[in-house]
């Protein structure tokens, strides 16, 4: 009976050392290691000094990105800038007046010149009637004499014929030295009256109002600094997410740069987990994450490694084992898109090696199969840009504004110093010459009842794209398209620089770049531009829609055609030179990106705007080629590595039932976008943009 004992207590030592074994290798084989989801608070405060006027958000408010959320008293500057108006609006004016008064002037100085000379021109016929009448009498006078001298007498006449000589001779010498002396102090006068058909009114009279044109410009930079110090003066949430603190109220004074408010970021994007040195797990960057949450609802999430600790350090105190701490090596995870994981929450994390298993070990377990987000290629791609588009409001039309064909919008830019988006419609130009047309936007839609005054531009017909340039000029692209008589005019081929006084634009220079191009370009360049050149290369497709300039290079977005790769961009070089000469050289216009663009229902799509939104990123929106597309649809796009040689397209939006023309960024960094409804009133949206 004591052996049978001694037999069960011997194999229940060896169960518990089995059990132990068991659960010691297990431990050591399990990597599930602790984790607490990053929190993330933004402190965000003012760039100047002040006194806090008001707090728009209370703790605890849901927020969003570019949202107001506190401002600072402004009343100094609105002060400030309100004179300077006042001064910008006085010299504006008087600069309209001298303006008007130097062209009366030029005009009565050009009449005068030209009075002066046309009576200098009678005294020369004047002068060459008398000298022919010298010659008559001097030749008259020659052949009496010789009769004389023949002996065949002498004529009565010879005599007073050679009194009137004499006369003659006089009145020609006095006439030619007159002459003479006035031709002199004529000839300039003479020669601005020859070149006078050819100069160019307004620039000449603008080189008389340098010093107003210098007052101007400077009071508008006092009234664009105003205008950042207010910036400066206002803090505006850089994420969505929850107020967690008001560090001050209004009355307060606070310093440039010290927290105003804090905001806690409504999506995590990390985990800090942490590896206890007890266990022998080998992790590797890169590897999969299994992240597993006690709330039911959390679900499971999953991640990537992105940064391991080479050494140990102790866990937080939330992480502790009954208060105990325990040292362990921290690791960095980063969410895939699409968890419920939040802020703070303490959860369980499995790592699965990705590729770095030992040699002959056992392949570790596969995660299960996740599909990625649909802006990513692959599972681990950086997350892509995300878009929020406000509901379409229609464009408030004044009764009263000049545009006898309509206004269809067909790009915009936004003026900083007038606070307001300048316009170009297709549609609106008055007449049969289709003269430009411009118009001025708030923000809130409404058109002003006046136009944009226009100067010195010639007929320009299909506007269809403005890009404001970096030297203050603005880029007006003709869409360089067949009308649909099937003619492709002068004014569709235009593309023309601005300069702006106020509200005030005056062509700077104008070429044609259809023509340059198929005059510069044989078939294989224009078919290595995308283009297909028939036997008509006159008559080949070529719709361009979309314009914007980074440098001295004009990016063109074309509409038509498109190419069995995508949608084509193009690139002029050297813009300055294009529009001095009208001609392009060899490699000036570059074919650098074909973009596929799928709309919702299938058709792929051509560019009908594009906006350059940082160094290297843009946003593009576009419609159906063609004229007759049939239902109206959109998309507006995001392109990520613009103008590098794989560029990454993203598509932020589909925008259905209407028809995309333009886009443009807002003073708060966000976008609007201008569209039609197929034959209705056309219409805006505002467009907030997250670009990670």
């Amino acid at each position: 009976m004591q052996g049978f004992k001694r037999h069960i207590y011997l194999a229940l030592w060896i169960a518990a050392a089995a059990v132990a074994l068991f659960l010691y290798f297990d431990w050591q084989r399990n990597s599930q290691v602790l984790g607490i989801v990053e929190t993330r608070v933004r402190k965000i405060g003012p760039l100047e000094p002040g006194i806090v006027g008001e707090a728009l958000v209370s703790v605890g408010e849901a927020t969003r990105k570019g949202q107001v959320l506190a401002r600072l008293d402004i009343a100094d500057l609105e002060a400030d800038r309100e004179r300077y108006q006042r001064e910008l609006a006085a010299n504006e004016a008087y600069l309209a007046a001298d303006r008007q008064r130097f062209l009366i002037d030029q005009e009565r100085e050009r009449l005068r010149i030209k009075t002066d000379v046309l009576s200098l021109l009678e005294k020369e016929a004047e002068l060459k009637a008398k000298q022919a009448e010298l010659e008559s009498v001097e030749a008259e006078i020659q052949k009496l004499s010789l009769a004389a001298e023949a002996g065949l007498g002498q004529g009565r006449d010879l005599s007073a014929l050679i009194v009137k000589r004499d006369t003659l001779r006089g009145y020609v010498r006095s006439l030619a030295a007159a002459l003479s002396a006035q031709n002199r102090s004529l000839g300039p006068a003479r020669d601005t009256f020859d070149r006078w058909p050819d100069a160019d009114p307004q620039k000449v009279v603008l080189s008389y109002l340098a010093e107003r044109l210098e007052m101007s410009d400077e009071l508008r930079r006092h009234i664009a600094e105003i205008d950042v110090r207010i910036q400066s003066r206002t803090v505006i949430a850089p994420c969505e997410g929850y107020v967690v603190a008001l560090h001050a109220g209004p009355g307060d004074t606070v310093e440039a740069f010290l927290p105003l408010v804090s905001i806690q970021e409504k999506e995590a994007w990390f985990i800090d987990a942490y590896v206890p040195e007890r266990k022998d797990v080998d992790i590797h960057i890169g590897d999969r994450a299994i992240i597993a949450s006690d709330r039911s609802e959390a679900g499971e999430a999953r991640g990537t490694v992105t940064f391991v600790q080479e050494g140990f350090a102790p866990i937080p105190q939330r992480l502790s084992l009954d208060g105990r701490i325990f040292w362990a090596r921290p690791l960095r995870i980063r969410l895939d898109t699409g968890h419920a994981l939040l802020p703070g929450e303490a959860v369980q994390v499995e790592i699965v090696p990705a590729d770095h298993a030992p040699s002959g070990a056992k392949p570790a377990a596969a995660l299960p199969e996740v599909k990625p987000a649909a802006a990513e290629a692959v599972t681990n791609a950086p997350r892509g840009p995300s878009a929020r588009l406000s509901e379409f409001k229609p464009i408030q039309i004044p009764s009263s504004l000049d545009a006898p064909k309509g206004v269809e919008p067909s790009g915009l830019t936004w003026l900083s110093d007038l606070g307001r988006f300048l316009v170009v419609s297709d549609e609106a130009g008055p007449g049969k010459a289709r003269r430009l047309w411009l118009g001025l936007m708030s923000e809130n839609g409404a058109l002003d009842a006046e136009t944009a005054a226009v100067d010195g531009v010639g007929a320009l017909n299909d506007a269809e794209a403005i890009a404001p340039g970096t030297d203050g000029r603005l880029i007006v692209v003709a869409s360089q398209n067949l009308s649909r008589k099937g003619k492709r005019s002068k004014g569709r081929q235009a593309i023309v620089a601005l300069r702006r006084e106020g509200k005030h634009f005056v062509s700077e220079r104008q070429a044609l770049f259809f023509e340059a191009l198929v005059a510069s370009y044989g078939p294989e360049e224009l078919a290595a531009l995308g283009l297909t050149p028939d036997k008509d290369v006159r008559r080949m497709p070529l719709d361009i829609e979309g314009a914007m300039i980074v440098g001295d290079a004009l990016y063109l977005g074309l509409k038509e055609p498109v190419s069995s790769g995508g949608a084509l961009i193009w690139r002029l070089g050297d813009l300055d030179e294009f529009l001095a000469t009208g001609k392009l050289k060899a490699g000036q216009v570059v074919l650098i990106h074909r973009l596929p663009l799928t709309l919702a229902d299938g058709r792929a799509a051509g560019i009908a705007d594009l906006a350059i939104a940082a160094k290297d990123r843009a946003l593009l929106l576009a419609t159906p080629t063609g004229d007759d597309i049939g239902v109206p649809v959109s998309a507006l796009f995001a392109v990520d590595g613009f103008g590098s040689s794989a560029p990454r397209v993203m598509k932020l939006a589909d925008i259905p039932g209407r028809k995309a023309e333009g886009i443009a960024r807002m003073a708060d960094g966000r976008w609007m976008i201008v569209v039609d409804a197929g034959g209705g009133a056309p219409s805006f949206a505002i467009a907030e943009i997250d670009w990670p």
